[in-house]
């Protein structure tokens, strides 16, 4: 009897052990079926993504296509001493970058329309420093003046950069060549 009672007892254990193996193969195969469908919907999203930027650059090249053609209809302004001084500062403006820009009233001396302006930021880089002061220096028309440059160490140098400012002046003669007359000037 204890030889039966034995042979019960290791059977009944082998079947647990088979019933226990069994439920971790279920288990894991469950678990294997949901990470391949989440899987196959990432997947699916991925290329959804992909499909939508490709369709997003094209509107932006087809916008870029409109913009162009709007401004290739549209008149240009007019060649005024105001209207040079402005587009000079947009320049001026899209060079500096995130620079801070004080821009004053127009003035006119003697045969000159001026803007003062002071553009300041931190100074990450000496040698674009340099490099946009000679880009002022090199202005025509309209010209940049240059009064001062200023470097100023700033109060705790581990957390902020120095600073500068360049004060000056953008000008440009009252008078322009009218170019529609050959040779005569037009008076602002």
């Amino acid at each position: 009897m204890k030889e039966l009672n034995d042979k019960v007892t290791g059977a009944l254990m082998k079947t647990v052990a088979v019933g226990v193996c069994a439920a971790v193969l279920c288990g894991a195969a469950s678990l294997l079926g949901s990470y391949t469908d989440s899987v196959a919907r990432a997947a699916d999203r991925l290329q959804g993504a992909a499909t939508a930027g490709a369709r997003i650059d094209r509107a932006v090249e087809a916008v870029h296509k409109r913009l162009s053609r709007i401004e290739e209809l549209l008149p240009s302004p007019p060649a005024t001493p105001e209207t040079l001084l402005l587009r000079k500062l947009d320049e001026i403006k899209h060079r500096f970058g995130v620079a801070e820009i004080g821009v004053q009233s127009f003035e006119q001396k003697e045969n000159e329309l001026q803007i003062p302006i002071s553009i300041s930021d931190g100074l990450h880089d000496y040698t674009t420093l340099i490099n946009n002061i000679s880009y002022l220096e090199g202005l025509r028309l309209p010209a940049f003046t240059i009064q001062s440059v200023t470097i100023e160490a700033a109060a705790d140098k581990q957390k902020a950069p120095a600073r500068f400012v360049i004060s000056g002046r953008l000008h440009i003669p009252k008078t322009l060549p009218n170019r529609e007359s050959h040779g005569e000037h037009s008076s602002l």
